[in-house]
């Protein structure tokens, strides 16, 4: 398996995964895939940190972070938002989801991201240890989470 960023030409293909993943998920609101195109189309898209895992040429897994910002009275402060891990159903409970939030925080960390927003079902999160903090806070310096 390989971890890399998406690329343009493969947009139709990452569409499919995330409403096929959705339709087979616990927990969907239905309209993940369409979620995913604003997300890229809009003006905070980060392309670096739109990843896919890649098996055999098969795309079984995709994630993505955006840029946000924490308003506050001082001033705002930037900040990712990840939203919308999807996994192929036949290769769920394999890690692949956990590994690929994981690779998404060290490759933020890494670009010189300090804070984290995660959109999504708080149970999937708390399903590994590594992973429960990125809900259990509403904004999580990402340097905690990495791991070395």
């Amino acid at each position: 398996m390989h971890v890399r960023p998406e690329r343009e030409g493969e947009f139709p293909k990452i569409y499919a995964l995330v409403k096929s993943a959705f339709q087979t998920s616990r927990y969907a609101e239905g309209d993940e895939h369409d979620f995913v195109d604003r997300l890229r189309h809009g003006g905070d898209y980060v392309p670096a940190l739109s990843l896919v895992v890649e098996d055999d040429a098969r795309l079984v897994a995709h994630i993505m972070a955006t840029r946000t910002r924490v308003l506050t009275h001082e001033r705002p402060y930037p900040a990712l938002l990840l939203a919308v891990v999807s996994v192929v159903q036949d290769r769920r409970g394999q890690g692949i989801g956990a590994g690929l939030i994981k690779e998404l925080i060290d490759r933020a960390c890494d670009a010189g991201h300090q804070a984290l927003f995660v959109v999504g079902d708080p149970s999937y999160y708390a399903r590994d240890p590594g992973l429960a903090g990125l809900w259990l806070s509403a904004i999580h310096p990402i340097w905690n989470s990495r791991r070395t």
